[in-house]
């Protein structure tokens, strides 16, 4: 007797109510249904289904059977199903959220993930409040800090560290800073989400007060730019500054009062995880950061 498809037949018994429209739905003659479930009952040595000419109803060894068949076919079709999504090309739109400031180091990841999977599309979404990936649609969030406890599965994927920089020009024409307070006689850089913030306090917590901010800006890349020409201070994600700061066009200060690097984790729905275009996302930013 073949085990497996005794309990398909099971399930399809009790879920149809009918041994017919159970050997309909297997492609078999009610006899051979009725013939099967017997043949099941005396290989488990007790009986499933107590049959009348009026009704079948389930014993309580069924029931039990019932429920443990069930969960065994439901793993099944899951097991198949990730093994036919291993094998399957990431193809389709992958919805993809992110801070703002975390921008420009995604969008240049995102454009070499694009450049090895031609099948793909991505809409990438830049924002600084909390979204719900779940209820807006998005496959994976990329996020900052520490996480809130949630069912969403979380991938480690390497560490945010910032850095306080600025221009050969800048430091020669105002002075270096060597400790925090020095910084309320500079001019410094901001993103203005933090206006409604505590601004450079929220990562230095040395500072009284935020020092002057000469420069606001939503964008990144327009910081960098305006650092690179003696605008003032900048605190940015080190990676986006690591070729001016080895090329000397921007110069760090207050390495020892930075404050400790963050962890950067992807998040997405456990019940996309075995998304083919998710998993080789998540893949390729992990294969990044290694």
């Amino acid at each position: 007797m073949d085990k497996l498809k005794a309990m398909q037949l099971f399930v399809a018994a009790v879920d149809t109510g009918s041994f017919a429209a159970a050997g309909e739905s297997l492609g078999l003659s009610p006899p051979r249904v009725t013939a099967q479930i017997q043949e099941l009952e005396e290989s488990l040595g007790t009986t499933l289904i107590v049959r009348t000419t009026r009704q079948r109803r389930l014993t309580d060894a069924g029931k039990r059977y019932y429920d443990s068949c069930k969960s065994i076919l439901e793993d099944i079709s899951v097991a198949e199903l990730e093994a036919q999504e291993l094998g399957a090309q990431p193809k389709g739109r992958l919805r993809i959220s992110a801070a703002v400031a975390f921008g420009d180091v995604l969008a240049g990841l995102v454009s070499k993930y694009l450049a090895e999977n031609p099948d793909i599309t991505v809409e990438l979404i830049l924002n600084d409040r909390f979204v719900d990936i779940i209820e807006e649609g998005y496959d994976i969030a990329i996020r900052i800090g520490k996480l809130e406890d949630s069912t969403l599965i979380a991938r480690q994927l390497g560490d945010y560290r910032l850095t306080i920089c600025a221009s050969p020009e800048y430091l020669a024409a105002n002075g270096t800073p060597e400790k925090p307070q020095d910084l309320a006689s500079h001019k410094c850089l901001g993103f203005t989400l933090w206006r409604n913030q505590s601004g450079w306090r929220a990562f230095l917590s040395q500072l009284s007060s935020s020092p002057m901010t000469r420069l606001e800006s939503n964008n990144v890349a327009a910081l960098h730019i305006a650092a690179k020409n003696g605008i003032g201070l900048l605190l940015i994600p080190r990676n986006l500054v690591e070729e001016d700061i080895k090329a000397k066009k921007l110069i760090e200060i207050l390495p020892s009062y930075l404050p400790d690097s963050m962890p950067i984790n992807a998040v997405y729905p456990k019940s996309r995880q075995t998304s083919p275009k998710l998993k080789s996302f998540v893949n390729f930013l992990q294969a990044h950061y290694q």
